[in-house]
C-alpha cells in the first residue's frame, strides 16, 4: 500500500488491564483514525448492540491489513497462556488466531503484526511469541504524526530512504597491474589520486582556481591545497572519524543531490521543528590531513524547492568563505586543512522559523516553518 489516499484497515488487540489502560487504548486508537485518518477499529466502538465477540474479533482479525498488538502485562499473561482460562477470554481468543497464523505463514504475519509499545508501558510487555527483541516493535512516545512515523512506515511500506541504484563495481585498483612498481592508470603515483578522475574526465573535475558550483572548478577555502604536496587516497570523513560536537538536527546517512547519491552524507533535516538555529558538527582531525573536500547541496527530495543553503567551514574557530546553494546547483568545496586541530561544519537555511512555538502553530495551520532540507554530500579528507 504506497499512495496516502488509501487507508488501511487496522484492527486493535489488547487486554482491559484497568479503566486508564482501556481509556488509553481508545485515545491511541481515536487518534489513529481522525488525526491519521487511518480505519482503526477498536472493542470500545462496538458496544451498541449484543454481539457475539469471538465471531467479531475473528472477522475483524482475518479482515484486517494490519493487527496492533498494545503491550501491556494482562496481555502478555493471556497471550502466553499463563492466566486463568476465565481471566481476559477476548484476549486469550485473539492472541490464540494470531498464534496460529503466524504458525500458518510465519513471514506475512511478521509484517502483518505490529506490536505497539504505548507510553507507560515496556517493551518487555509484548508477548514473547512476537520476538520483540529480534524483530521491529513500534514504540509510541506521543500521540502526534511524528510520534507514529514508524507506525506510518509499516502501513505504507514507503520509507524515508529508498535503496538506492546499484553503480558499477570498480573492482581493485591493482588489477592488471604487470608488475610490482609499474603505476596503473589514475593511481597516485600516474598522478592521479585513486578515488579522483583526471582533469576534463568527471562532472567533479577540479581545478585550483576560484569558486565554482558542482561541475566546475572547486571551492578552495582558506589556503589554497599546496600543489606539491603527494595526493592521498581520500578517506570518509563520517566513517574514520567520530564528531566531537553534532546538533540535534544532524543526521548521518545517505543523500541525494542534483541526481547524484551520496551514501556517506552528513544530513540536516528537522522533522517538525528546527532544534537549533544551524545545524553543527565538528571533527578533531589533529592536523593528520591535508585535503578536505565534499559536494553541499540542497536535497533532491526537499519539500520547498525555492529554498536556500547556506554552507560555512571553520578552521580552528576561523571561518572560511560560505557557500550558497539551491536546490539542482550545488557546490563542491575543497580545503587545504594540513595545519587544522578542529574543523566544523555548519548548514542553516536564512529564514528558518527559529521558535519550536511558532513553528508548531505555523504546522496546525498548514504553513510552513520553511525548515532546512541541506546535505552534506560524501565528505571525505586525505
Amino acid at each position: 500500500m504506497t499512495g496516502s489516499d488509501l487507508s488501511p484497515k487496522v484492527f486493535v488487540s489488547y487486554s482491559h488491564d484497568s479503566p486508564r489502560h482501556k481509556e488509553l487504548v481508545r485515545r491511541f486508537s481515536t487518534f489513529l483514525r481522525v488525526e491519521a485518518g487511518i480505519d482503526t477499529h477498536l472493542d470500545q466502538w462496538y458496544e451498541d448492540r449484543r454481539r457475539d465477540w469471538s465471531a467479531w474479533a475473528s472477522r475483524h482479525l482475518r479482515e484486517a491489513d494490519f493487527i496492533m498488538v498494545i503491550a501491556s502485562p494482562a496481555y502478555k499473561r493471556r497471550a502466553e497462556g499463563l492466566a486463568p482460562t476465565d481471566e481476559g477470554r477476548g484476549a486469550q481468543y485473539e492472541a490464540a488466531i494470531i498464534r496460529d497464523n503466524l504458525t500458518r505463514n510465519l513471514s506475512a504475519e511478521t509484517e502483518r503484526v505490529l506490536p505497539v509499545v504505548l507510553p507507560g508501558r515496556s517493551v518487555d510487555e509484548i508477548p514473547d511469541f512476537l520476538c520483540a527483541h529480534s524483530t521491529t516493535h513500534y514504540v509510541v512516545r506521543e500521540f502526534t504524526l511524528a510520534g507514529i512515523a514508524e507506525l506510518l512506515v509499516a502501513l505504507t511500506g514507503v520509507p524515508r530512504f529508498s535503496l538506492p541504484s546499484k553503480g558499477r563495481f570498480v573492482g581493485s585498483p591493482f588489477a592488471g597491474t604487470p608488475f610490482e612498481g609499474t603505476p596503473f592508470e589514475g593511481s597516485p603515483a600516474a598522478g592521479v589520486a585513486f578515488g579522483d578522475s583526471p582533469v576534463g574526465h568527471s562532472p567533479l573535475a577540479a581545478t585550483r582556481s576560484g569558486a565554482s558550483p558542482v561541475g566546475g572548478p572547486p571551492f578552495v577555502g582558506g589556503a589554497a591545497v599546496p600543489e606539491t604536496s603527494q595526493p592521498r587516497r581520500p578517506l570518509p570523513l563520517t566513517s574514520i572519524l567520530v564528531p566531537v560536537v553534532r546538533g540535534r538536527d544532524i543526521r548521518l546517512t545517505g543523500a541525494r543531490i542534483d541526481g547524484e547519491h551520496y551514501g556517506d552524507s552528513i544530513v540536516l533535516r528537522p522533522t517538525l521543528f528546527a532544534s537549533e538555529a544551524r545545524g553543527v558538527i565538528e571533527f578533531d582531525l589533529g592536523r593528520r590531513f591535508r585535503r578536505f573536500e565534499v559536494v553541499a547541496g540542497v536535497l533532491d527530495d526537499a519539500t520547498e524547492a525555492d529554498q536556500v543553503g547556506c554552507f560555512e567551514t571553520f578552521h580552528d574557530g576561523v571561518r572560511q568563505p560560505r557557500v550558497e546553494c539551491t536546490l539542482g546547483r550545488p557546490a563542491r568545496i575543497v580545503q587545504d586543512v594540513s595545519r587544522v586541530l578542529r574543523l566544523r561544519l555548519v548548514a542553516y537555511r536564512p529564514d528558518t522559523v527559529g521558535s519550536p512555538l511558532h513553528a508548531g502553530a505555523l504546522s496546525a495551520c498548514g504553513r510552513s516553518a520553511r525548515l532546512p532540507e541541506l546535505a552534506w554530500g560524501n565528505p571525505t579528507v586525505g
